[in-house]
């Protein structure tokens, strides 16, 4: 952590705390949050499994599921894949010459 970042951490802290609240307490929930939510891998199977679609969509979006997402999604949390990391994925397929992958790809994470 640099200590710009916590600067902005302790700025944060005590605007929480100007406000009443405990920032202890708002990290413990965070990370309670994140520990119960539900990884990537385990919500796509769900889907891939009941989403009403085609069967050769169906087969074309697991084999770009198990292709793509799984190596690098499948067991982090969906809280925690952000924006930037679904953007370097599609860029870095784009860039491979498969564009048309990135819309399956579109289709399961949005």
């Amino acid at each position: 952590m640099t200590l710009a970042e916590a600067r902005e951490q302790l700025g944060d802290a005590k605007k929480m705390a100007a406000a009443g609240k405990s920032p202890a307490k708002e990290k413990a929930r965070n990370k309670a949050r994140v520990k119960d939510a539900e990884a990537f891998g385990a919500w796509a199977e769900k889907w891939l499994r009941g989403y009403q679609m085609p069967n050769f969509t169906r087969d074309t979006r697991r084999s770009v599921y198990e292709r793509e997402l799984k190596p690098k999604f499948s067991n982090q949390k969906l809280v925690e894949i952000i924006h930037e990391d679904l953007r370097a994925l599609t860029d870095a397929i784009v860039e491979r010459g498969a564009p048309a992958t990135v819309v399956h790809v579109r289709e399961i994470v949005l």
